[in-house]
């Protein structure tokens, strides 16, 4: 059988299942299809009109982060056909819970760029504060950093620390990520309080070869000493 006409196969069969025993949930079958990667399944339910926004239990994940992480594009596509939001609920999340979030950490450009145009909150942040763009950063990510400043990301955006991007990089060692931030336009002169600028930063790092030979605007005498590692 074509995988086509497994689907459909599927949908029929699950169509009349449901029609005949009205107490089974969609959702919960749906969750468990996902859980247990039935793809097919799993796209027979969404056309069956299934809730997919239905959470994943043990992992608190909306499907459609689910489907990233597990680089299944046809099924995320289905998703958002079938009314899943980008952003699942919005408001701040836990962990990797989110569809942005998660196609950054495992790398995935298009998806960014699918999920964007699809309406994705490219500002979500987490519970620290911090956007899919500081993941790119601390990842090492540049190709998706790349899609993230496309689709409209805050190249300069502060966590809850009042870190930017670019002091993520710089902590985790990420050399291409400083390249792509610095090409792509951050702050390099601005003093984050206590951290001090990227300059200082850098060095408190010992990543200042990293950074271009420009000149900087004069740092404030309070915030000469400043510039600490971040801990």
């Amino acid at each position: 059988m074509e995988g086509a006409d497994v689907s459909g196969h599927l949908k029929a069969t699950l169509q009349l299942v449901m029609s005949r025993k009205p107490s089974l949930s969609g959702s919960t079958t749906l969750r468990t299809a996902i859980q247990e990667e039935h793809w097919a399944l799993a796209r027979a339910l969404l056309g069956c009109d299934v809730d997919p926004e239905s959470r994943i239990a043990n992992l608190n994940w909306p499907p459609l982060a689910y489907a990233v992480c597990a680089r299944r594009e046809d099924v995320m596509i289905d998703m958002l056909a079938a009314g899943a939001r980008p952003s699942g609920k919005g408001g701040r999340f836990k962990g990797s819970g989110d569809a942005l979030r998660m196609a950054t950490l495992t790398r995935q450009p298009a998806l960014i760029t699918r999920l964007v145009a699809a309406g994705a909150e490219v500002e979500r942040r987490d519970q620290r504060g911090r956007t899919a763009l500081h993941d790119a950063a601390r990842f090492d990510a540049d190709h998706c950093i790349e899609a993230l400043l496309d689709g409209g990301a805050d190249i300069d955006a502060l966590d809850d620390a009042g870190c930017p991007p670019i002091f993520e990089a710089i902590c985790y060692g990420s050399c291409e990520a400083v390249r792509v931030l610095v090409r792509r336009g951050a702050d390099l002169v601005q003093n984050y309080g206590d951290w001090g600028n990227v300059r200082m930063y850098a060095r408190n790092h010992d990543r200042s070869s990293w950074l271009p030979d420009i000149e900087l605007r004069p740092a404030s005498p309070e915030t000469q000493s400043l510039g600490r590692a971040r801990p």
